[in-house]
């Protein structure tokens, strides 16, 4: 035991040893004091010592050491060298208020949303969106929504067109202390003190939905169409970094009963997002592919993260979603060439088309890391008070509002070793 102990201590230590001297002579490359031949023999060396040290230590001990020499290599080269030890969001809380207003054909809308996310470093991100929505609705028949969207009446179908058109902005605090200060003064319209407006948020959307219900003496129906296409520009104060973000969304819903005692309901609801981050002179540095939804079994996580269903499933009673976040480094020549066709589209008028293609994926299995997370969703709904009537034109109006409360289950992540492991870091906080 005390022999292996000892191996340990001495190859963590070889390989720290490499790894600090192929950042040291990196630094002295970069002022004209070691050539690139000595930075890169130093580098193949460390990659042979790891891969001797990941035969020589236990399992678990391999592909940590892996992932320092990884770290190590992309140092040198001034990739992205963080993208497997990113903060997870532990804990999020999103308050929502929505009102609209239609007359004839014409439809006005106001939409809020305040976003409290709790990070696994201690940090806490409150973020403040708005936008407002005009465009066209037509339907037929009557609908009363009071308290909890009760005293609908049978024969309702509604289609919308919505264009969007806001923005808003993120705060950073240190703490949840500091945050709940914070919010107090964002409340009143007022800067908080000792806090750093971090990101501006501009976007724009076009939403089409369609809602039907049917009502006959024993069957009763309702069914929910809903499409969205969000882009947005996130510029970070603090770099001048800028995040270009596409956001695809698609829901349905169906609910069928059967006289009084016995029915069916279906749900899906799924949501991509992807996201280019520039440096404050445009050089292309990350890409992030985001996906999310229901979790209601195996069959409704992606394929990429197959291997590690089991574990992100746990219990999957109540509401459950999860989320797969995919980075690559686009400072790597390899990444960047491969993914240019997509880096051009979303410069093009269409880039709201841009979907991840089968090239995008296969490039962000192999050179990419993968991080997925589940979590525990409620949801309160505050209600909805308003009322339509329509023949073709409608008339009318709605309030709602809801709160949505999201806990961290599990999260893995897949680094450029290879192998998954769970971040314990991110679960220590949740």
């Amino acid at each position: 035991m005390a022999r292996w102990q000892s191996t340990r201590v001495n190859c963590h230590g070889l390989v720290l040893i490499c790894c600090i001297s192929v950042v040291t002579l990196a630094a002295m490359g970069q002022r004209g004091q070691a050539s690139v031949e000595w930075v890169g023999l130093v580098a193949f060396m460390a990659v042979v010592m790891a891969s001797v040290a990941a035969f020589a230590l236990p399992t678990q001990i391999g592909p940590a050491v892996v992932r320092q020499i990884h770290r190590a290599l992309c140092i040198v080269s001034g990739g992205v060298c963080d993208l497997d030890q990113r903060p997870c969001v532990t804990a999020a809380n999103a308050t929502e208020d929505e009102a609209h207003l239609n007359v004839g054909i014409f439809r006005l809308g106001r939409h809020e949303l305040i976003l409290r996310e709790h990070q696994s470093d201690g940090s806490v991100l409150v973020t403040y969106l708005h936008d407002t929505g005009a465009g066209w609705e037509v339907g037929a028949g009557a609908e009363v929504s009071i308290g909890k969207r009760l005293g609908g009446m049978s024969g309702t179908a509604r289609a919308a067109m919505l264009a969007s058109l806001g923005g808003g902005e993120t705060w950073v605090f240190p703490d949840a202390r500091a945050a709940d200060r914070g919010m107090a003064y964002l409340s009143e319209g007022k800067a908080p003190p000792g806090a750093k407006r971090a990101q501006r948020i501009t976007q724009r959307g076009l939403q089409a939905s369609v809602d039907a219900s049917l009502s006959r003496e024993t069957v009763n129906g309702e069914l929910h169409l809903d499409a969205r296409i969000v882009e947005g520009t996130v510029v970070d104060e603090r770099d001048g970094r800028r995040t270009h973000v596409i956001t695809h969304r698609g829901e349905a819903g169906a609910i069928v009963k059967v006289s009084d005692e016995s029915g069916a309901s279906g749900r899906a609801v799924g949501e991509e997002r992807i996201a280019v981050t520039t440096d404050a002179r445009g050089r292309p540095l990350e890409l992030v592919v985001v996906r999310s939804g229901e979790l209601e079994g195996a069959l409704s996580l992606p394929d990429d993260v197959q291997p590690i269903a089991g574990a992100l499933l746990g219990s999957t009673q109540g509401h459950r979603r999860w989320v797969v976040e995919q980075r690559l480094d686009l400072t790597d020549q390899d990444n960047r060439a491969a993914v240019q066709g997509m880096l051009d589209a979303l410069d093009g008028p269409l880039a709201v088309l841009t979907r991840a293609d089968d090239a995008l994926r296969r490039q962000l299995k192999a050179r990419g890391v993968t991080e997925a997370r589940t979590y525990d969703v409620a949801t309160e709904d505050g209600g909805a008070w308003g009322v339509h009537a329509a023949e073709g034109l409608m008339i009318g109006g709605e309030v709602s509002d809801s709160v949505e409360r999201a806990t961290l289950i599990d999260a893995h992540v897949l680094g450029p070793d290879g192998e998954w492991r769970r971040k314990t870091e991110c679960l220590a906080r949740a």
